[in-house]
């Protein structure tokens, strides 16, 4: 978020009167631009401007109102502006309130869905910029996931912002920040997955970058790191006290090791307490083995419904998926809650 944008959305005091066209106008134009980092933060500033448009968020959950995309929340967003300056200047003053008011509750909806479906975590991966952002994105290189191409790393955050997501519309790589904004008014917690180069190798300083800023933003305590590179978790360690650690292995690794119980041990080495590995490699018995071996077992790539049914019912200690909805319909099926 740019220094003008963060001083209209958190700096400046309400504004009153007509002088409140000012801030609703600016707050637009900040909007539509694309330039107010997330579209929740906004929302939450003219919110705090004008309490009568507010929307409880306890509403959302019951409504059940799911995710959308960064494009469609800033619409949203830039149609309760939009209300909110019309008002202020005494135009559509019956009408307009309402518009605001309906945008508001689907704008703070969309984001609360993840806390009405009742999920735990937000799970995301993260890779640094040339010019020392973070950036979360999957993959190492572009060209799978946007319409860039190459290493992230070898970008600066002016390029990358100008790429936009294949299956995103027009939707950016979002900023590691970005994503803090959009969590921290939330009760959920982040889950997050430090990435290496395409080569394997770690990122030189990541851990330390993020370290900072998830301890400047009050969020270490609300986040688990996870990473397949073993070091790299134990390197973050001795920088900072986070929620938890997850070591994660891979199925060649799991295979080769003998399967749970080699796994297992290897991750006992070296002093972690949590072992994710994909779903395809768990059963029954390999949760139960887990356990005598004092480990706590999670999965990845759960996405298939039976997947999802089995990683329930084998009660791993926790389960990364695409499907949150289907996962939390099948959660209350089987265990009521």
């Amino acid at each position: 978020m740019s220094r003008s944008a963060r001083f209209w959305l958190a700096d400046l005091e309400p504004l009153g009167g007509r002088l409140r066209f000012v801030f609703y106008a600016g707050l637009l134009a900040l909007l539509l631009t694309g330039r107010s980092g997330s579209p929740i933060f906004a929302a939450n500033s003219f919110a705090w401007t004008d309490p009568d448009f507010y929307t409880p968020m306890g509403v959302f959950s019951w409504i059940g109102v799911g995710w959308v995309s960064q494009t469609g929340l800033r619409a949203l967003a830039a149609v309760g502006v939009l209300a909110l300056s019309c008002a202020s200047l005494g135009l559509g003053r019956s009408v307009a309130p309402w518009i605001a008011a309906a945008s508001l509750f689907v704008l703070y909806g969309v984001v609360q869905g993840a806390v009405g479906l009742g999920v735990d975590l937000i799970e995301f991966d993260v890779h640094p910029t040339r010019d020392g952002k973070i950036v979360v994105i999957h993959d190492p290189t572009l060209e799978r996931t946007t319409t860039g191409a190459g290493a992230v790393a070898d970008h600066e955050w002016s390029e990358l912002e100008k790429l936009r997501l294949k299956e995103g519309g027009h939707d950016r790589i979002p900023l590691f920040d970005e994503v803090i904004d959009l969590i921290k008014p939330t009760p959920l917690g982040l889950r997050m997955e430090i990435k290496m180069r395409a080569d394997a190798t770690p990122y030189p300083g990541l851990e330390a970058m993020l370290a900072e800023r998830l301890e400047a933003t009050g969020m270490l305590g609300r986040t688990v790191v996870t990473s397949f590179a073993w070091e790299t978790l134990k390197t973050f360690g001795a920088l900072a006290e986070p929620a938890g650690f997850i070591a994660l292995v891979k199925r060649g690794i799991f295979d080769d090791a003998g399967g749970i119980e080699g796994a297992g041990k290897m991750v006992r080495a070296g002093e972690f307490a949590e072992m994710g590995a994909p779903i395809s490699c768990l059963g029954a018995d390999s949760v139960a083995r887990a356990r005598d071996l004092g480990l706590r077992l999670g999965a990845f790539s759960v996405r298939k419904r039976a997947d999802i049914e089995n990683a329930l019912k084998w009660g791993v200690n926790v389960f990364t998926t695409d499907r949150p909805d289907l996962a939390m319909t099948l959660r209350r099926r089987l265990y009521g809650v």
